[in-house]
């Protein structure tokens, strides 16, 4: 930038359209795994070929693409700016920005959003009134999915990045620190919800999908006494956004057309999943087995801090909340080799 090859900035815009694989003809599948759940208190057998009243229906192959469906796609836009601060040391700063557009997620036509009543419930974990909504029993079974372009859908990620990179002697280090913001609502990607449905909009827009908001990343390279080559990578983040999911029944509204209806009770990201800590490191020597055959023994340790973090717990309201499913993989030796010949 300014003639003597020291700072340089650099940038760039790119379109991304969505590959979707089988995403989108799976969620409009006739014949994937499909069911009804009706209400039965009785002990008579219900009368074969009569649907007890109460039922949610069974979808059947009433599912639909809208022709005018758009493709989604992606704007990406980068900035970065970086200089030489000492003969084999640079520093850098760059933003990078993510929009995505024609989103597209799946409507119940045979039951558009006034067929639903709010009816007022305690929020479980402040107490304080929530508003969920009440199908209209007279469209109760009455499906017809129609997966179309919703304009209310939207992703956003926004990040700056923070990077110093450097040469000195024996020892080669890399460092960046990330800090950004994925921030939407989810789409027929990630859920096949009705989002004609209002319950199903209930704190729907939050961080999404992988939202770390503070990200720190260092590797190195030493040469010890000996030849022996040591490096190693730390990887920090914080932690991942969790939901808060809860089941609305019956008996908190006795008049519930649904049976059952699941709702999140906060925003995606109020909740997090605890920070990750995770170094690994390598220890090896090459010895020359006459001249052309090379030995390199390799020691690696994973985790070295033997982090626990947890990475996947239940996250619906209930007596198992907060259970964990998944944590980080603990300290791991491996012991390995590599010839050349």
């Amino acid at each position: 930038m300014f003639g003597n090859s020291k700072t340089a900035l650099k940038g760039g815009i790119s379109r991304y359209d969505r590959l979707e694989g089988t995403t989108l003809a799976q969620n409009i599948n006739p014949n994937f795994i499909t069911y009804e759940t009706c209400p039965w208190s009785s002990l008579t057998p219900p009368v074969p070929g009569v649907v007890p009243a109460g039922c949610t229906g069974f979808p059947g192959n009433n599912y639909h693409i809208d022709p005018n469906m758009k493709r989604p796609y992606q704007w990406e836009y980068t900035a970065m700016i970086q200089r030489q601060i000492a003969a084999n040391t640079s520093v850098s700063v760059g933003y990078y920005g993510r929009h995505f557009y024609n989103l597209y997620g799946i409507v119940n036509t045979d039951v558009p959003s006034t067929d639903y009543t709010s009816v007022q419930i305690a929020n479980p974990l402040t107490g304080a009134p929530l508003t969920v909504y009440n199908q209209n029993p007279a469209t109760l079974g009455q499906i017809s999915y129609l997966e179309k372009t919703l304009p209310n859908l939207y992703q956003r990620y926004n990040g700056v990045e923070f990077q110093v990179n450097s040469r000195v002697h024996k020892l080669m280090i890399y460092s960046g620190l990330t800090i950004g913001k994925n921030y939407g609502t989810p789409d027929g990607s990630s859920t096949s919800g009705d989002f004609n449905n209002p319950n199903n909009l209930i704190n729907y827009a939050g961080n999404a999908g992988y939202d770390s908001t503070y990200q720190l990343r260092t590797q190195f390279a030493y040469m010890l006494p000996g030849k022996i080559n040591i490096s190693g990578t730390l990887r920090e983040n914080s932690g991942l956004p969790q939901s808060r999911g809860y089941t609305v029944t019956t008996a908190m509204v006795p008049g519930l057309t649904q049976v059952t209806q699941s709702i999140l009770v906060a925003p995606l990201g109020a909740y997090r999943y605890p920070w990750q800590n995770l170094f690994d490191v390598r220890l090896s020597r090459t010895f020359r087995l006459g001249e052309k055959v090379k030995l390199e023994p390799i020691a690696d340790i994973f985790n070295v801090f033997n982090s626990s973090a947890i990475t996947s717990e239940v996250t619906t309201i209930g007596s198992s909340l907060g259970k964990p499913s998944n944590i980080d993989m603990g300290r791991l030796l491996r012991l390995g080799g590599r010839v050349t010949f």
